[in-house]
């Protein structure tokens, strides 16, 4: 997974909504700026600023990471040993309290993947 896909997630979620950049960074407390760097890929949010962004736009954090192009193998994928979002999740110097948050998200997502494929 491409770093920018996240952007193009929140972007996507954004215009459904029928918010422009600037009302998102309202509902979100972020610079219009720097949403217009997350939607294009030139920066990377943190997971405070992805928590608060799925909060404005009425979606799970888990939402962000998944459109209609990508199946749940691929987004088990996203946390594999040498995916890029990993890789850069873990040079990020996440606290402890991100960390758990980030793990319990995984956790919750996969479990709920299992008792869906089991019905």
């Amino acid at each position: 997974m491409e770093d920018s896909r996240v952007g193009r997630r929140v972007r996507d979620l954004r215009r459904r909504l029928g918010l422009t950049q600037k009302e998102l960074a309202e509902r979100c407390g972020l610079s219009p700026v720097y949403v217009q760097f997350i939607e294009s890929g030139k920066r990377h949010p943190s997971l405070k600023a992805l928590s608060r962004i799925a909060e404005a736009l009425g979606v799970e954090l888990d939402d962000l990471f998944v459109d209609e192009d990508m199946s749940r193998v691929e987004v088990t994928e996203i946390f594999s040993p040498h995916s890029p979002l990993r890789l850069w999740y873990r040079g990020r110097k996440l606290s402890p309290r991100q960390k758990e948050v980030l793990r319990e998200l995984i956790e919750r997502t996969l479990e709920e993947w299992r008792d869906d494929e089991g019905r």
